[in-house]
């Protein structure tokens, strides 16, 4: 579910109209999801106010649940079924995903508490879904590259340069 919707996110073009609607519905449901304390989770504006935003995000679309035989497994599962045919339809992409699929995904996302998992890489700006839970990147090359180019890691990499040269110096000093 959420690789399908990061997939989407990475191949809709984000300047698109329905980029936007995903985002403004996404953005709330993280900030809904994340951890609070206690009570004050019920009482916080804040909470009141990213309620508002994710229902005004919701308003966009028409979702009627129905259900429909799930492939494989024998079992009936509640699917949404879209009636609402969009002002501009978005291409398929990603095994017939719509706008509409997308945000049904998203909510799916949210009712399970894992929306907070949808990121966007903190180098590339891919969109990815976190499975350990922790990651900050989208694969380990942007990692990488986020990390070395950090003064830490020239300051190290220097170090142990100047380490390496002095150890192969006195190597061949001995020779």
């Amino acid at each position: 579910m959420g690789k399908t919707l990061a997939a989407w996110l990475n191949s809709e073009p984000r300047n698109s109209a329905a980029f936007d609607h995903i985002i403004g519905l996404v953005k709330p449901m993280q900030l809904l999801g994340s951890p609070m304390r206690g009570a004050r989770r019920k009482q916080s504006a804040d909470v009141i106010f990213w309620q508002a935003q994710a229902d005004r995000g919701l308003e966009h679309y028409l979702i009627r649940p129905s259900v429909a035989p799930a492939v494989g497994n024998g079992r009936w599962e509640l699917v949404d079924n879209n009636r609402r045919t969009p002002p501009h339809p978005t291409p398929v992409v990603s095994g017939g995903i719509h706008e509409a699929d997308a945000a049904a995904l998203a909510f799916h996302l949210f009712q399970s508490g894992l929306i907070h998992r949808l990121r966007a890489c903190g180098l590339c700006g891919q969109w990815f879904f976190a499975v350990a839970g922790q990651e900050k990147f989208c694969r380990k090359s942007c990692q990488k590259k986020r990390y070395t180019s950090t003064e830490q890691w020239r300051e190290h990499r220097a170090r142990y340069m100047r380490e390496y040269r002095a150890k192969r110096y006195v190597e061949k000093l001995l020779k």
